[in-house]
């Protein structure tokens, strides 16, 4: 099987999706399929950390040119790429929505009778929507509806995406198939780290916050949670690790002075490797309060390392409340203070759901078994 994935970008801040591509791949390619990555990088500047997909996957970075302000991504190499080489694979997967590659990859899926896959990562939800709301609605009907329904399968993380898709107005053949998860060994959870067997005993309670800040992720919320905490008599701390625009870093680091929580809260920036590692092993507790969420790699490594979980209803991932592995909450102040503070008061339980969380994933979200899905759902499309 060969697999061509056209993506916007392998930049490691660009989150979620640039993982996806990366974990999928390097999957792929070790369950035998000759698997290859097209992406972009903006032309004015470094594309910064990529993410790795493994040395059995083939990479072509593309600069994106000037035009690619108005049309996200335009870069006539990356054009001219697909257009030479898109008949050597048999399978065309494309990821996120309205860009230029993806224009360029259904063009080229057409011409020569290729499948094409397409993942939106989220971009239907109604927040998504709501951003660049005008710019959309003429996109939409003249060039990005007809692309999804021109295609041979839309893939969607969750159930409630499939949803937002047949609300946009997809008439593709759907398939739910969630994100993976490289699962390493567990060396220790966070209460073996910790120690002791009440919120007493332990020196300080650290929370963990990790993968893009922007206000549609919550952080705001989660800084006012910590602040109630605090006010209540509990010792806690937050680590809100991301990358994160300056406008949005300066709002937040004013609602972090106006709580007198400046001891309490800390913004890193932008971890990989080892301090990514180091964040998440010395994390009690993973916290991901979103408003509107495609589906969360960063909750599925927070529960390989082991941590208790609690995310919002937006987050799409009622199998981990289900298994016990987090708890779901509204995103509002009052339902994620308590659920925050339950955790804190019974470390025991939350060294148990870490463990269940753990568990989970190991069966049901390793890369492995994922990639098997996707190398399934693609032999079916290309016979």
């Amino acid at each position: 099987m060969r697999v061509l994935h056209v993506t916007i970008s392998m930049d490691a801040s660009w989150g979620g999706p640039s993982a996806f591509v990366a974990g999928l791949a390097s999957a792929q390619a070790q369950l035998g399929a000759k698997v290859t990555v097209a992406s972009s990088a903006p032309a004015d500047s470094s594309s910064g950390e990529v993410v790795s997909c493994g040395p059995d996957v083939a990479v072509h970075t593309f600069s994106q040119e000037r035009f690619a302000r108005f049309w996200t991504g335009f870069s006539r190499p990356y054009a001219r790429f697909l257009a030479s080489q898109a008949d050597q694979y048999d399978i065309i997967h494309a990821h996120e929505l309205w860009h230029y590659p993806l224009y360029i990859a259904s063009k080229q899926s057409r011409k020569r009778d290729i499948p094409l896959v397409i993942t939106p990562h989220g971009c239907l939800a109604p927040l998504a929507l709501a951003n660049d709301r005008l710019l959309k609605r003429i996109y939409s009907p003249l060039v990005q509806r007809p692309i999804l329904n021109k295609s041979n399968l839309i893939h969607v993380l969750t159930n409630r995406e499939e949803l937002d898709a047949r609300s946009y107005g997809v008439s593709s053949p759907t398939t739910v198939i969630p994100a993976g998860v490289k699962v390493g060994p567990l060396s220790a959870t966070p209460a073996d780290t910790h120690g002791g067997s009440s919120p007493e005993e332990t020196k300080q309670f650290q929370v963990l916050f990790l993968g893009r800040i922007i206000p549609n992720k919550g952080p705001s919320l989660l800084v006012n949670a910590i602040a109630a905490l605090r006010a209540k008599g509990h010792n806690v701390r937050l680590t809100l690790a991301g990358p994160c625009s300056p406008d949005y870093t300066s709002d937040l680091q004013d609602q972090i002075g106006r709580l007198d929580l400046g001891d309490n809260v800390s913004l890193p920036g932008f971890l990989t490797g080892h301090e990514k590692a180091e964040v998440l092993s010395n994390a009690d507790l993973f916290v991901l309060p979103s408003y509107s969420e495609g589906f969360s790699i960063a909750s599925l490594e927070a529960m390989a390392y082991g941590l208790p979980v609690v995310l919002s209803t937006q987050c799409n991932f009622p199998e981990a409340a289900q298994a016990g592995a987090a708890l779901e909450v509204e995103p509002e102040v009052g339902p994620l203070t308590n659920a925050l503070e339950s955790l804190l008061k019974d470390p025991e339980e939350a060294r148990q759901m870490g463990l269940r969380g753990r568990a989970l994933v190991e069966e049901q979200y390793s890369w492995e078994g994922i990639a098997a899905q996707f190398l399934d759902a693609y032999r079916q499309l290309a016979t």
